[in-house]
């Protein structure tokens, strides 16, 4: 998700997704309500739209994406990722589980 989010910075596209993914105020804790409004908003991710101006040049890709270099289809790999985080975040707030995050 940092690529993306650094995508959306770099080349003003509309994230406004990425405000869900926010730390909570409680601080590494996402709550059960923030956790739900996580995963509306990666729900209503338009992957097309969001890539569309992905350079096709996979340097070129990476670096947008705050990458210095990177094997293989970058596209792909984000679309994985947020897929998973997607299901991830559906499945915590069906189950009205709050969140943990670690980023190191």
């Amino acid at each position: 998700m940092w690529g993306l989010r650094h995508y959306g910075r770099e080349t003003d596209v509309a994230y406004e997704w990425a405000a869900g993914l926010q730390r909570s105020p409680e601080g590494e804790k996402v709550t059960p309500p923030v956790v739900a409004e996580v995963a509306r908003r990666l729900d209503a991710i338009d992957m097309d739209s969001l890539l569309r101006n992905l350079p096709a040049d996979a340097a070129s890709a990476a670096a947008v994406c705050g990458f210095g270099a990177f094997h293989g289809d970058l596209r792909k790999y984000l679309e994985d990722h947020v897929a998973a985080l997607t299901d991830f975040y559906r499945g915590a707030a069906r189950r009205g589980m709050a969140v943990v995050e670690w980023v190191d």
